[in-house]
């Protein structure tokens, strides 16, 4: 419902209430509803040519494997109003900063994690997306500091570490080593040299392109992001 509230949203209203919407006896705004998540949701993740392939152990996952919700709906919210401002030129920026953001998310997760904790829940999507935003727009050097300003917290920030105890592995650490392993072993673009899956987003690209006489073997061929292929290099 919250992704929908986000993603259903216009210039003048940014937050649908879903709720409370007038039953559709037609099914047509509801369709509509549908699309308009769909619309956003392509930029995130998908083979279409404005998808920016967002690696989810990267994104949407904490070190210990912990799904992040608010950061997903955080970054569909800064998505959505980005395209509700014809804003097209956020997602080039991401792009041309993507290998440094995706190092720093990676390094720092424990603190981001706990950042997000210290929000109250009503405002989490909303400063989650001020912190990808801060990532994105910053004409600095990333830091810690500058992320919880971006989240609206003041003082210090401390990184927790949570410690599993006992000999077995339980199912946090489980998902604590899936998450590490997966970005380890992650493909990467040669683009933008973010972090890449392709079992979720990818595009064929000649190294060499068409018009300028390259050929479809594979030597001349890479897996890229689609929005990388289309939107960049293209």
């Amino acid at each position: 419902m919250r992704l929908l509230a986000i993603t259903d949203g216009t210039a003048s209203r940014r937050y649908v209430d879903i709720g409370s919407t007038p039953v559709d006896e037609t099914g047509t705004e509801t369709i509509k509803t549908l699309k308009n998540c769909l619309n956003t949701i392509r930029r995130i993740s998908g083979n279409q040519s404005e998808s920016l392939g967002l690696h989810p152990a990267v994104y949407f996952y904490s070190d210990r494997g912990k799904y992040l919700p608010d950061m997903f709906l955080g970054i569909s919210h800064l998505f959505k109003e980005s395209m509700l401002n014809n804003d097209g030129s956020l997602f080039k920026k991401f792009t041309a900063k993507r290998m440094a953001i995706e190092t720093f998310v990676i390094t720092n997760k424990p603190i981001i994690s706990q950042i997000l904790q210290q929000i109250r829940s009503s405002n989490r999507i909303e400063r989650a997306a001020n912190i990808f935003n801060y990532l994105i727009k910053t004409q600095t050097e990333f830091t810690i500091e500058g992320v919880a300003e971006a989240a609206g917290l003041k003082g210090s920030i401390l990184e927790l570490g949570e410690k599993v105890q006992g000999r077995n592995f339980n199912d946090t650490s489980r998902a604590a080593i899936l998450i590490r392993d997966s970005l380890r072993s992650a493909m990467k673009c040669p683009i933008c040299k973010g972090s890449l899956e392709p079992a979720l987003s990818a595009s064929y690209d000649h190294i060499v392109r068409k018009q300028d006489g390259g050929d479809g073997s594979s030597d001349n061929g890479q897996i890229v992001h689609p929005y990388c292929n289309t939107g960049i290099k293209n």
